[in-house]
Order: structure tokens, then sequence, then C-alpha cells
């Protein structure tokens, strides 16, 4: 290949970078704040665990994030056109979740003390960064979704909850914040918490029952689409843990009755919330086995990393509520979660170098 012809093939790639392309950074983020909340009490291999993968999403935050940046600047109608599309569209929403879910790990790995306190303007930068990309992904979405005078059916997918459900891990960002810099507001960071929840859920339940008319009254969504049957779980698990952190922000911010009212109240909601991704996950798990059989297995691509995030989730609800409740059988099952998300990291990222090397991955 001449010079000509490398530098061609590098602005075809940027042109049609996928916009999956950071739920790499996402799934393994996820990954990493499973391990690094101690879903193994008995042994450090967890925390070791997830400190490396905090510290891959680390490398690969600006790498992947690059594309981005140059395909905006010289390929914007590309972006715009991929932003517009009701598929793709709403995997835009992994760019903030990136940058949240890498500061979150980079929080926790400072309060467990592996990184100094001043970790946390590191991470309080990457929050504020996530939270404006997330509203103005989420917006200029679903404003060109409403937009548009037909959506089809088989766009209607659970991947639509990505730029949405972003915001919930605002709340377990800030409450790691406050305890690493006391001298923060706490109201402040209340208020923050308790606005991006309600926003997360509420725009979460908004749309569920539009995606879940969609797997009813259409035909069941082909073997490409089998993640965004397994992405429902991302709102339960980080939802839950948003609902938690939010409940505790108040309480401190109120104090007397209301600290021991407030995290009580906020454990029942996520309990509740868990319970609903319990019933997905098992009933999904029975749709993806289905779906594999009928198809011959479920196929590789950048979206399969959706498998990645939701299960980490999940993994993190279930050990802080097992933790909460002093419930040991609820603990067994996040260290089952969390040797599941492993597992389900280390086949994507197995077949993401495969399909890399291969060039397949750039292929739309």
């Amino acid at each position: 290949m001449t010079a000509d012809e490398a530098v061609a093939a590098s602005s075809g790639r940027v042109r049609d970078w996928h916009p999956a392309w950071m739920g790499v950074v996402l799934g393994t983020g996820g990954a990493a704040v499973a391990g690094l909340v101690d879903p193994l009490p008995f042994t450090r291999i967890d925390e070791v665990i997830g400190a490396l993968l905090a510290a891959l999403a680390v490398v690969l935050l600006p790498i992947l994030l690059v594309p981005y940046v140059q395909r905006q600047r010289h390929h914007r109608d590309a972006a715009a056109a991929d932003l517009a599309h009701p598929g793709l569209g709403a995997l835009f929403g992994t760019v903030p979740a990136s940058l949240l879910i890498v500061g979150l790990a980079l929080a926790q790995l400072a309060v467990i003390g592996w990184l100094p306190a001043g970790t946390a303007w590191v991470s309080a930068s990457l929050l504020a960064v996530g939270l404006v990309g997330a509203v103005a992904v989420g917006v200029a979405f679903f404003s060109g979704i409403v937009a548009r005078e037909q959506v089809p059916a088989e766009a209607l997918t659970g991947a639509w909850f990505i730029p949405i459900v972003v915001l919930v891990l605002v709340p377990s960002v800030v409450a790691r914040l406050v305890l690493l810099e006391p001298t923060w507001r706490v109201s402040s960071a209340a208020v923050l918490a308790a606005a991006s929840v309600g926003a997360g859920l509420m725009l979460f339940l908004l749309l569920a029952p539009v995606i879940a008319w969609r797997l009813i009254t259409s035909p069941t969504p082909p073997a490409q689409q089998a993640a965004t049957w397994w992405i429902w779980l991302a709102p339960a698990g980080a939802g839950g843990l948003g609902v938690l952190a939010a409940s505790r922000l108040a309480a401190a911010t109120f104090g007397g009755v209301a600290s021991d009212v407030l995290p009580v109240v906020g454990l029942l909601g996520a309990t509740a919330i868990w319970g609903f991704g319990a019933w997905w996950s098992v009933f999904a798990g029975r749709v993806l086995v289905s779906t594999s059989r009928r198809g011959g297995g479920l196929p590789f691509h950048l979206g399969s990393w959706g498998f990645a995030f939701p299960t980490a989730a999940m993994t993190a609800l279930t050990v802080e509520l097992g933790r909460s409740w002093s419930a040991p059988v609820v603990s067994v099952l996040g260290a089952v979660g969390f040797v599941a998300t492993l597992l389900v990291w280390v086949v994507l990222a197995t077949q993401t170098v495969a399909a890399t090397r291969a060039g397949r991955v750039f292929a739309r």
C-alpha cells in the first residue's frame, strides 16, 4: 500500500467511524467498577482486576475518542447523518457514558485508597463534560426522532435507552466526589444527584413501554440486535445504584430523622429496581438462547459490547445490595455476576481484537 493509499484508507475509516466504538470503553469501565466495589471480599484479586481494567479504560478513552472528534471536524455531514439515523443515533450516547464511567472508576479507586484524593478533580471534570454531553446527545437524537415522519419498527430497540440512562451514572460519581472532597457542598451535590436520577429513570419509564410494544407487536429482532435485549439491565443496575447514592446524599444534607429514613427508602427503591433487573435477566437470557440456536449463534459486531456494561451494572448493584441488606445469598449472586462480567468482557475483547486485525470491525 502506498502512502497516498494509506492516507485515503485512514480518512475513510474516520469518515465511516462507527458510533458504537465507545461502547468498548463503557464496557471496560463498567467491568472495572464491578471489580472495585469488592464483590469478592475474601480476596483483593477483584480490586486488582478492577484497577487494571480501569487503567485500560483510561488509555482507550482518548484513543477511541480522537476519531469521533476528527469525524466531527472533517466529516460533519456523515456524523450528522448517523446521529439522525434512528438505529445508529442513540449509540452516540456511549461517548458521554464512557466519560462518566471512567470518572466513576477513577473516583472509586481514590475512595479505596489506590489513587490520591486529588483524583476527585479529574473525575469531576469528566463528570461535567459527560453530563453536558449526555444532555446534548439525548436532546439531539430524540429531537430528530420526533421530527421524522415515520420511524421503522425495527429501529425501536433497547439502544434508545443509552442517551438517557447515562444520566443515572451521575449520582454514583457525585457520591464519591463528596467523600473525597468533603468541603464540596453536599446540598448542591444532592440536588444534582436527585435531578439526574429523575431525568434518567423517568425518561426510561416513558420510553420502556414504547420499546416493549415493539417487541410484542413486531417480529422478533434479528440476531444482530441480540444485545438490545440485554441492555435493559443497564437502567436497572445503574438506576438502582443512582437511587442509593442520591438517597444517601440527601440524608447527609438534611440530617436528623431524614438521615435514618432516606437511606432506607433509597435501599427499598433500589431493591425494587433490582427485582425488575433480575426478572428481566432471566427473560432476556431465555430469549437470547433461543435466538442463538435459531440463528446459528450470535454474530459479533461493535454493538455486541452492549452485553458488557449492563452485566457490570447489575453486578455492582447486586454487590451493594448484598452488603446493605447483609444478605449472604445476594452477595453470592454478586460474586457470580462479577465472574460473568469478566467472562463477557474477555469474550468481547478477544472478538474485537480479532475483528480489528482482520479489518472486519471497520465495515458498516
